[in-house]
């Protein structure tokens, strides 16, 4: 296969919540489907159901300027495993797309022709390592336990949760891999490098990882599948204000 003259791009797009109005998410409530608000409706806490609520209306905005079509024209469906897909006929390539979002805190990725999973999560100072020794591999391990301050482990072991998170999510195999079975690596210059028992399969593909901090206090990575010959680039685009979702 000839490798592609330009990179392909994974188009990462996230959003503080906290200051979302509630006129705001109403009209945002509005693009979802009737599955997407029974879901939301189960949810206990008012938090949680806005950034539900804005969440989706970012992942159906940003899909409906790729289409080119109306946010609430757009139909999901759900593979075997869970990971969700876009219900069209696209003649241009296809595309794959993620989101995730923890209380504050929204983010949804795209790419055409390639995997692609996200996921952010909120910093919990009250983390504590031997609670998770059955998440990490041994090596992963070692390096929390060899972190001189509470602080550092807090921060790694969320760098390593959300790699986790974002890799299972781009596979579509979600548990069904031990997170234990992966094994990350960071560079002080923020290189991922990932381990896995199969070493990712077949060989033909490649990984790509970003990692960024939406907020002081939420930590977020995208992780991307590609073939082996093509390079790959993340454009990383925090908004604003949620006004910015209907610019």
């Amino acid at each position: 296969m000839i490798a592609s003259d330009r990179p392909r791009v994974v188009s990462v797009s996230w959003l503080q919540t906290t200051s979302a109005s509630q006129l705001l998410v109403t009209r945002a409530a509005e693009l979802l489907s009737d599955d997407e608000g029974l879901r939301k409706s189960r949810l206990f806490f008012p938090e949680d159901r806005r950034d539900y609520v804005l969440a989706h209306a970012l992942l159906r905005i940003s899909l409906s300027r790729h289409f080119h079509c109306s946010p609430v024209d757009l139909r999901f469906g759900r593979a075997s495993m869970g990971k969700p897909y876009l219900l069209v006929d696209n003649q241009g390539g296809r595309i794959d797309f993620s989101l995730s979002h923890a209380r504050g805190c929204v983010a949804c990725a795209l790419g055409q022709d390639l995997d692609v999973g996200v996921d952010v999560d909120v910093l919990d100072e009250s983390f504590e390592i031997a609670q998770f020794s059955g998440v990490f591999s041994s090596a992963e391990f070692d390096e929390l336990r060899a972190l001189g301050s509470s602080k550092a482990r807090v921060e790694r072991f969320l760098t390593l949760w959300t790699l986790k998170e974002a890799y299972s999510k781009a596979t579509g195999q979600g548990l069904s891999n031990p997170f234990y079975d992966l094994s990350f690596s960071v560079s002080e210059c923020g290189t991922v490098t990932i381990r896995t028992p199969n070493e990712t399969g077949t060989g033909r593909d490649r990984w790509h990882f970003a990692l960024a901090s939406p907020t002081q206090n939420h930590r977020l990575a995208v992780a991307a599948r590609a073939p082996i010959e093509d390079s790959c680039c993340f454009d990383l685009k925090p908004l604003e204000s949620a006004e910015c979702l209907f610019d």
